[in-house]
């Protein structure tokens, strides 16, 4: 134990009672395979043409017109997954919330606050709150995004 730390307190028997060992059928329904995602157009961010977002974990967001993800229940942030075709942008807006951007697969222009950068499967960049966004697909395949954003229903974007 390091200079300053107190050591953890005993486990309570109460605390032993409600530990639940998950078993792999259990394991099973806390995963979210990509065959079930439920890829949607009608989200507030997928009203371009080829783009499409799907919500994976927290619940619906009717200001982002979201249903719940798979994992709807309340964790203190959101997980969405944004597809784009070739070609295809969401126009600029603001959130009023953090951004974490995964890119999965493809490649992604992002335009933040007139800035461009590209991100490439494996990237991770975060958007600050408030700043502009646009992001498009100028490459030759499908693009696919992760996006955390604190909160479990996060406000609906800003269009500019």
């Amino acid at each position: 134990m390091t200079e300053g730390q107190a050591p953890m307190p005993r486990t309570s028997s109460e605390q032993v009672a409600k530990h639940e060992v998950v078993d792999s059928e259990a394991a099973e329904k806390i995963v979210i395979r990509k065959s079930d995602f439920n890829w949607l157009s009608s989200t507030a961010l997928s009203e371009s043409d080829g783009v499409q977002e799907v919500a994976l974990l927290g619940p619906a967001s009717k200001a982002e017109s979201i249903p719940e993800g798979h994992l709807g229940w309340s964790h203190g942030f959101s997980l969405r997954a944004l597809s784009l075709s070739p070609g295809a942008s969401i126009p600029e807006h603001r959130r009023r919330e953090e951004e974490v951007i995964f890119m999965q697969k493809g490649s992604c222009r992002i335009n933040v606050d007139g800035e461009s950068l590209d991100l490439n499967p494996g990237d991770t960049f975060t958007t600050p709150i408030n700043a502009s966004r646009i992001f498009t697909n100028e490459g030759g395949e499908d693009c696919v995004v992760y996006l955390t954003r604190r909160g479990d229903q996060p406000v609906a974007p800003d269009f500019i």
